[in-house]
């Protein structure tokens, strides 16, 4: 009965060493899964600040090459409106030498009859 006795003082510290065992294992393991959690939260923040930027750079980029549309457009527009002009200018010379052309041949009907 020595043994026996011997044997069942001994199970409750193997079970309790056991458990703290178990135990640290357990918070090794909690541990270790926390950190994976932040790495994955740091990462996740990461990319989100990328795309940020991402869409930032895009936006200033879209908004520029809009800006450049925009001035060659308004360039366009005057350039035509100096065409236009020029146009005008070019029939308004255009009917004063015509107008001139009467008057010449009236001069000449004038002076033949």
């Amino acid at each position: 009965m020595a043994i026996s006795s011997l044997h069942s003082s001994s199970a409750p510290r193997l079970a309790a060493s056991h458990k703290s065992s178990l135990s640290k294992c357990v918070d090794a393991e909690m541990q270790d899964v926390q950190g994976q959690v932040k790495s994955l939260t740091d990462v996740n923040a990461n990319q989100h600040q990328l795309d940020i930027e991402f869409q930032r750079e895009q936006a200033e980029k879209e908004h520029d090459e809009a800006a450049i549309v925009h001035q060659r457009a308004q360039e366009a527009k005057a350039l035509e409106l100096q065409l236009l002009e020029a146009q005008a200018k070019v029939q308004s010379e255009k009917q004063a030498a015509l107008q001139l052309e009467i008057k010449l041949l009236k001069l000449k009907g004038l002076a033949s009859g």
